[in-house]
């Protein structure tokens, strides 16, 4: 497995991706009607990024406990 530090070009990739795609929601008249899109509330937003950073801790840890089991192997 390799850590997240090294997997920075395929973080910033995806964080782009992720961006252009929401950006193209929001852009095209029409379509934030069509897709129910709404802005989000501070709170809302909070709740976003507090998942999104405990799934990221979450996996850190797996692959830290599975490199402490596996190194051995």
């Amino acid at each position: 497995m390799v850590p997240l530090r090294q997997t920075q070009p395929l973080i910033w990739t995806v964080l782009a991706w992720s961006g252009d795609h929401s950006g193209f929601a929001f852009l095209i008249p029409g379509l934030r009607n069509l897709l129910g899109i709404v802005p989000l509330t501070l709170t809302q937003w909070a709740l976003v990024v507090s998942i999104a950073l405990l799934l990221l801790v979450t996996v850190e840890i797996a692959k830290f406990i599975a490199n402490k089991l596996h190194a051995n192997d």
